[in-house]
């Protein structure tokens, strides 16, 4: 199906998933508090959002669209409240996560077999369960990253660093093959920062990322094929301005204008699929803050960057607080993901598809986690804004009856 399906698809996956929380598993008394600043600026961005939906001409998917990015927060909500509790189920949630890729890999490696011809098949535009190669390699500059939280978790059995050594190999070849450049280099952002906050003593992490990249290179070069868009030599060849910018540059001009003459509410959510008197193929115009401005207005774009840098920063301070165990290394691949998202969108749509966003709403559930052997890391509840499970389910409820309606009437 198209990007719209497929996201309808995984909108209903996570409302289902926040229905079964708010619904079996909250108890009766459960109260949780947001930080004050940062509820206010939800509320502002939230209201800029539905305003700009309101006063959009495509109605119905711009507000799908918003609905989307609602019930992805909400399912981030809902995820930290059941893994809070759950801390034996983290791991098993990480490697869930993992394997969902794997199997992905193994998908693409049986039809690879199966192909009368694959160096000459177009695996650009006609990938197994994806709509275009790229959005595959989203979903390898992610699991990449999240991939090194094994590598992290300060074991120092061999078994473990061979595990890990082996997972980064088979990552980094999937993405050097699929020839994402801005995946490439945003994955190498999200390493360094890994490097930069573990403890550089252990020069044994560096090494294995190292010679990991090196090995996924040559396997991804011992399947290279005719097509110019895919391989990591390809990548290079292609990465001059004519061939790497120049295109993105007519997609962001273009943008500009209507962004200047839709200031303050945008276009609507998805907006940029229906700018009128323009030709482009694309869905999205290749920049995040670029998209979101025409999504939101600048307004609307401003308060929604400042909750997001406002939530690292107190994630950040949780995680530095966190002893080296396995806790800290998924934590850290999370946050690494989340810092590598905010490069990666600066030239691609990394939050217009559905499997980078769910990634990054889980990302976030994951830093705010703590470890059950320390005190919870409270703010003061004097300026909070508490909400209990019946508040809960009404929201979830009011989602539900909106995805309920479109697919009714489409």
């Amino acid at each position: 199906g198209s990007n719209f399906e497929f996201r309808i698809t995984i909108l209903s996956f996570e409302l289902m998933f926040c229905f079964f929380i708010s619904f079996f598993y909250m108890e009766k008394n459960s109260r949780y508090y947001f930080p004050f600043h940062e509820f206010i600026l939800f509320a502002l961005w939230a209201m800029c959002a539905s305003i700009a939906v309101i006063l959009s001409d495509h109605y119905v998917p711009g507000a799908i669209r918003q609905l989307e990015w609602f019930v992805q927060i909400f399912f981030s909500f809902c995820l930290w409240a059941f893994l809070r509790n759950k801390q034996r189920v983290i791991i098993y949630t990480h490697l869930l996560v993992i394997t969902g890729f794997l199997l992905v890999c193994a998908g693409l490696i049986f039809y690879w077999n199966i192909l009368p011809d694959p160096h000459q098949y177009d695996w650009m535009t006609m990938t197994p369960n994806f709509i275009n190669i790229r959005h595959f390699s989203h979903y390898c500059t992610a699991l990449l990253i999240f991939s090194t939280a094994f590598l992290l978790n300060g074991s120092e059995k061999h078994i473990s660093k061979v595990g890990s050594f082996l997972l980064l190999s088979l990552c980094w070849s999937f993405l050097f093959w699929s020839g994402g450049r801005a995946g490439i280099g945003s994955a190498a952002v999200g390493l360094f920062f890994v490097y930069l906050i573990f403890d550089k003593k252990k020069y044994s992490i560096p090494i294995i990322i190292i010679l990991s990249c090196m090995v996924g290179y040559l396997l991804s070069d011992a399947f290279a094929v005719e097509n110019r868009a895919l391989g990591f030599v390809n990548a290079i060849k292609r990465s001059d301005f004519n061939g790497f910018l120049s295109h993105r540059i007519e997609l962001w001009l273009v943008s500009l204008k209507w962004i200047k003459s839709s200031f303050f509410f945008g276009m609507g959510p998805d907006a940029f699929r229906f700018l009128p008197n323009t030709d482009f193929i694309y869905d999205h115009p290749h920049n995040t803050m670029i998209q979101f401005s025409l999504d939101w207005g600048v307004p609307g774009t401003l308060l929604f960057i400042g909750l997001q840098l406002r939530l690292m920063k107190m994630g950040f301070k949780i995680l530095l607080k966190e002893n080296t165990g396995w806790l800290k290394g998924i934590k850290l691949s999370c946050f690494s993901w989340i810092v590598a998202s905010l490069v990666f969108g600066l030239v691609d749509g990394i939050y217009y598809f559905a499997i980078p966003m769910t990634l990054t709403a889980y990302s976030f559930a994951v830093i705010f986690l703590e470890n059950d052997k320390k005190p919870r890391l409270n703010f003061s509840k004097t300026y909070a804004i508490p909400i209990n499970r019946n508040g809960i389910r009404s929201i979830v409820s009011i989602l539900v009856i909106i995805l309920a309606l479109h697919k009714f009437f489409s």
